[in-house]
Parts: structure tokens; sequence; C-alpha cells
């Protein structure tokens, strides 16, 4: 695997190459705005000298076109500037390894910072050569996007205080670069906006900031009044100035308002006097709120960044006479937050950017609801971002912002896929991205099958196209295979697992049935070994899931226990259910079926009896001997899809969702199909025939359904 596979986001411009330079430790120096730099690298590498050098120090920054001496075993000098003038684009950075040095330039403090974890992921990446080694690397890098980050904006219980800490290191890790407090569940970000937070919340959020600002993430503290706020009302904006000044002693210095999921009409009469009722006054309102939040409390503080809002109309692409008000009314410099075409969306375009753009009269940002679950807390999704446009450089979008689910430590595997889309859009593949984020995020490996049943968006889609399609082809071919005669069916039995058939260039004779087969029967046979090849694929898919480790290590573990049981229990029901369908016998078509009943059967008019038995011919008596045997194997089989059924009730009583789609109609199926060939017959007198005994009056017809 190479080196760079390693790093997330994806490069700009990167190259790695041979020798690594083997080192014991690094020594650290940092210049001016290089402080959160160096921070991180003396945080996650191993900075102490060691007791004996083998070499001296260097001196002097890196010589980039003098690689690593090979062999070499050194301590490693790692130079972090920042530097204004380095022609690079803002929180860009370059990143040079010479002979026994790294170079690190930031076009500001944001791109030391970035620079300086692209060497924590590099000298982290495996290295066949040394313990600990530092490759050959020349890095030259820049985001697309000027905001990426996350928006704990979901429905339910709000992050724990210890799970922002670690999102906020992992955002740090990911260049990602903005967090947005919005927690619905936050009664004081909702409800009871006008209440100040108590002590002890407060200095949480303290924290909070100050992890950011150690990890180059804006710290967003957003406000949602529109349940409750008279919007015309003097004390009412005073209120929330005076809520946006308590956290603002507390570090925030950025702000957001969100005017989503209220009534689309105001409410109260000084509103509705004030700002009219015509269609898309509360677009007024929305517009007067930030006008004065930045008049009055953002510019006199000398903000650096303007204040972004969530507008009530805040999905869709079509102007609307909202829309018309707030572009009108609303502040320049505001940026506004959308959703997509749809609350959530399974693709977005940048047509529909442009659009949505126009529609508002403002710059955008998209408001990702992805991965999202407040809409199923049965379903985690677990799978990259997919289906977002990656030819965004004409288009007005100031960034992306991820809303992730309420399971904080399981939303970083998509989350890290958006920090790679939001990098370098143009570059992002969902597919490579997402198996790095498995690699990256702690206790994502172990669990791998889990994520891979859990990967699909959007939440409509077809939970698992590749195991749909295994499940589906394994039915089909037991048809195919039930259907095509006895005799076609022994004789495409041998083959091979490329889906040859094994009789292939055997030379023909006069017995027919031993000749090799035409060409249809050839055809045939290759899709008996497809169908075989399926069932493999199928099994081995299965096995993957039931085998999940029942206690998985980590956060994501503890998140995800409930999933990893369900994923075990339904993946056993479905592999209980693949060998009931492949030890079937071949008579599961109609008319095997009604054969086998009219075998199990005393004919019309008959009753047997002992003299029946015994003046049997040898015929019957064989024929007597097959029944036996096919009712043992009803018997058998009847207990087996008793057991499957057992399985699938028990995969059913979770109440999370894992292949609900996929797996149980499989095994309901299989049970379906199973029924005619495994349900036990009903009491006979006896189970010999008689050669004697007549004919029925009227033979039923093959396509008449047989009770077995």
């Amino acid at each position: 695997m190479q080196t760079l596979e390693w790093l997330n986001p994806t490069p700009q411009k990167a190259s790695v190459s041979a020798p690594h330079l083997e080192c014991e430790a690094f020594h650290v120096d940092g210049g001016p705005g290089t402080a959160t730099a160096v921070a991180a690298l003396h945080d996650a590498l191993p900075t102490s000298l060691p007791t004996h050098l083998p070499t001296g120090l260097p001196t002097g920054p890196a010589d980039p076109a003098a690689g690593p001496a090979a062999g070499s075993r050194r301590v490693v000098r790692v130079e972090v500037r920042v530097d204004s003038g380095a022609a690079l684009p803002p929180e860009g950075y370059t990143l040079t390894t010479g002979r026994d040095a790294v170079l690190v330039t930031g076009a500001d403090p944001a791109g030391a910072f970035y620079g300086a974890q692209t060497l924590i992921a590099l000298v982290a990446a495996p290295c066949a050569e040394h313990a600990l080694c530092v490759p050959a690397a020349d890095v030259r890098d820049w985001p697309d996007l000027p905001l990426r980050g996350t928006i704990e904006g979901f429905y339910g219980t709000p992050w724990s205080h210890a799970d922002r800490l670690e999102h906020l290191r992992f955002s740090g890790r990911h260049k990602l670069n903005a967090y947005v407090y919005a927690p619905k569940d936050d009664p004081y970000h909702r409800e009871r906006w006008r209440e100040p937070y108590p002590a002890t919340e407060l200095a949480r959020l303290g924290e909070l900031v100050a992890e950011a600002a150690a990890r180059h993430v804006r710290f967003v503290f957003a406000l949602s009044p529109g349940l409750s706020m008279v919007y015309s009302d003097p004390a009412e904006r005073a209120a929330l100035r005076a809520k946006a000044a308590q956290v603002w002693e507390a570090g925030v210095r950025e702000f957001a308002l969100l005017f989503d999921d209220i009534p689309a009409e105001l409410e109260h009469e000084r509103d509705r006097a004030a700002f009219g009722t015509a269609p898309g006054a509360s677009a007024r309102a929305h517009a007067a709120v930030c006008r004065d939040f930045t008049e009055a409390f953002l510019e006199p503080r000398g903000a650096e960044r303007p204040l972004t809002m969530v507008p009530t109309d805040y999905a869709g692409t079509s102007r609307t006479a909202y829309r018309d008000r707030l572009a009108e009314e609303l502040p320049p410099g505001v940026l506004v937050w959308w959703t997509g075409r749809d609350v959530v969306v399974g693709t977005v375009t940048a047509d529909e950017i442009a659009a949505a753009a126009a529609s508002y009269g403002h710059r955008v940002a998209l408001w990702d609801n992805f991965p999202v679950n407040d809409f199923d807390f049965t379903r985690v999704f677990l799978g990259p971002l997919t289906g977002r446009d990656t030819r965004l450089d004409t288009v007005p979008l100031a960034g992306v912002t991820a809303n992730p689910m309420v399971h904080a430590a399981a939303s970083r595997l998509a989350l890290a896929t958006v920090a790679d889309y939001a990098w370098q859009p143009a570059a992002y593949d969902p597919e490579l991205s997402h198996e790095r984020a498995v690699r990256l995020v702690p206790g994502a490996a172990e669990l791998a099958p889990l994520v891979e049943a859990c990967s699909s968006w959007p939440p409509s889609a077809d939970q698992s196209p590749a195991l749909s399609a295994l499940c589906a082809s394994v039915l089909a071919g037991t048809s195919r295979a039930a259907a095509r005669p006895r005799g076609e069916r022994a004789a495409n039995v041998a083959v091979r697992p490329d889906g040859a058939n094994a009789l292939a260039g055997r030379q023909g004779s006069e017995d027919a049935g031993a000749a090799l087969r035409s060409a249809e029967d050839t055809g045939a046979a290759q899709r008996d070994g497809e169908d075989a090849g399926a069932a493999r694929r199928l099994r081995f898919e299965l096995e993957r899931l039931a085998a999940l480790p029942t206690s998985a290590p980590g956060r994501i573990g503890e998140e995800l226990r409930p999933w990893i049981a369900a994923a075990r229990d339904i993946a056993t029901a479905a592999l209980a259910a693949l060998d009931l369908l492949t030890t079937l016998p071949p008579a599961t078509t109609d008319e095997a079926a009604q054969g086998a009943a009219e075998g199990a059967m005393p004919r019309a008019g008959h009753e047997a009896t002992r003299d029946d038995t015994e003046t049997a011919t040898p015929q019957a008596r064989h024929e007597t001997t097959r029944d036996d045997t096919e009712t043992a194997a009803r018997q058998a089989g009847h207990e087996a899809a008793r057991a499957v059924a057992e399985a699938l009730a028990r995969a059913e009583q979770h109440e999370v969702n894992v292949l609900r789609g996929v797996l149980p109609p499989f095994v309901r199926a299989v049970l379906d199909r199973a029924a005619p060939a495994v349900t036990p017959p009903a009491p006979v007198t006896t189970a010999l025939r008689a050669t004697t005994m007549p004919a029925p009056a009227t033979a039923p017809s093959p396509a008449d359904p047989v009770a077995p």
C-alpha cells in the first residue's frame, strides 16, 4: 500500500519515494505563528531525545534536493514556518524532506498546522523498512473550499462533552475547519434561547472553543429563536444579543441564527403589524433580526467573520416569495445555509447550487444532511459521501458543512470522506476515500463487514446492492436448476468453479446420456457455475457478518454494539437459509412436487391392506423404500426450515436495522420455496403401492397445484 493512501484529505500535489529515513526522535523548531503546529507535532511524535545520538543535529534548513541517506539512523529536525509570501492559497502549505530534516511552510498558521498534520500522517503510515521513519516527500497542498466542517444540528440526544472534544481533534487531523454548535435538543439553543447558560455549561463551551482554536477549527455558535421570538420586539432582540454576549465572553467569535423548522407564517400580531401579511413576510422579519444582530452586536465587537443564517425556506432551488424578500432585505455579507433540492438528498449538482444562490441573492453554504439519522434512529450510515458534484469551480458555494448522526464516533467514517471531498472536490473518489477512512478511524477496520452493510446512501436506496444482487442470483439459480429436466441437471452437475462444464472434451458415444451436451446444455452448465459462484460469494459475505466481534474496541464499538448484534443474527439466519436452499432436493418444481405428493397419497378408491404388502412386486417394494427415504428427507427438511424460521424471528427482534430490506426477504423467499419440498406428508394407511392399483379416473394436470 502506498504511503499517500494514508493521507486524508488527498493532497493537491504530492510525491513520496524511497529511501525512507529511519529515525529515533524528532527535534521541532517553529517560528512565529506556528505554536499550534509545533504543539501538534510534540503531541503526536516522539520528540524526546535518545540517550545516545548516532549523529549530531543538522544545522540550517532542510535541503529538498538531498534525500534521506539510505540506512541512516538519526534524530530528524522539523522546521515549521509561516510565510505569507509563499504564493499559496489560504490554509495552504508545503512539506519537503531533506537528508536529515523536514521543512513545513504554511501560508498562514492554519496552513502550518495542516502541514504538521500531513507530516504526522506520513510518519504514522506503515513503513516496511523501519519501525519509525520519514519518507522522502514533496507536498504542495491547499483547500479548494474555504468552509469545510460539521454541524451538530440533529434532533435527538446531543453529543457528550467528551465526544465533542474528540470530534474537534478529529476535525483538525482531517483538515475540517468549522464546527457549528446547534444541537436541536439543547434547550438553551432552541426552546430556552433567552436564558443564559448555567456556569457549568458555559465553562464546557469555553473548553470547546479553546480546543477548536488549537485545531484551527472555527467554533460557530448557533441560536434558534424562531419558535417563540417576537421579531419586532426590541426587548427580544436585546435578549438575543445578551445571550450571544455571554458566549462571546467564553471565547466564541462566530455566530449563526437558525430559522429552520418553524412556522412559515408570522404568528405574533405585533410581527404581522410590523412586517405585513403578504407571502414572504416572515423573510422580512428574519432579515431584520439578522441586520440588527450584525449592526448592534458583531460590528461593534469587530467580529472578523459575518453572520450565517438558515432560512425557513432552506430546501429547493426555485424562487419563492420568501426568498425574494430575503434577497432584498438580508445584509449582503450574511451567508445562507441551504440543504439541497430537498431536506435529505442523494445528489447535489453544480446547477442546483447556482440556482439556489440566485434564488437567495446571496452566496450559499451547503448544510449537507449526511450522514444524519435523526429521521430513523434504527439505522446508521457508515458509508462515504456520494452524489456530490465535483465541478464546483464556477459556483457561488462557500463550503460544505455536514450534519452527522447522534453517534459521534460512528459518524467519523462518513465525515472523513466529507473532509476529503471538501478539500479537493475534483479529485474525490468515494470508494477510495471510504477505504482510507476505514483504515484511519480507530476501531473501524475490525467492523469492516458491518461498515459495508451500512454504507448505502441516500436512505431510500437499496441497503446493499451487492448483497441484493447475490441473493437474487442465488434464488434465480436454484429456480433454473429446479426447472431443468432431471437428466439435464445430472449431466450438468460437474461444473468447475470457473463455470465451465467439467464434461467438456469427453468424446461422444452411442449413449446420448453420456455424450457431450449441446451448446445449449453447455450454456446451462456455465450458468450453474455462475450460480454456484454467487452462492459461494454470498456465503462468504454472510460469514463475515456472522463473525463480527461481539465486543468491538473503542468508542465506535460501544456505539455500534446493537447493530453488531443485529448483523450477527440476521447473517446467521441467512446462512441457515442458504444451507436449506442448497440442500433442497431437485424436485422443487410444481410438477416434481406434484409427483412427490402422488407418491405419498393412496390412490382414489384403493385401500392398502396387508395383502397388498404381501403381493407387492419388487418394483413396488423399491418404490416403498424410495418413498420412505423421501419422507425422511421431508421431515429433516421440515426441521431445517423451522430452524431457519426461528433464526429469522430472533434476528427480527432487534430494533435496529441492518440489511432489513435485503436479508429477511431472502430468508422468506427460501422458506416459501422450501415449503412444498419439506412439509411433512399427511398420515396414510400405508406407504406401499401395489402395481395392481387402478389408475385414477382423471389424472391431475401438471399445472394444477397439488398439496404435498
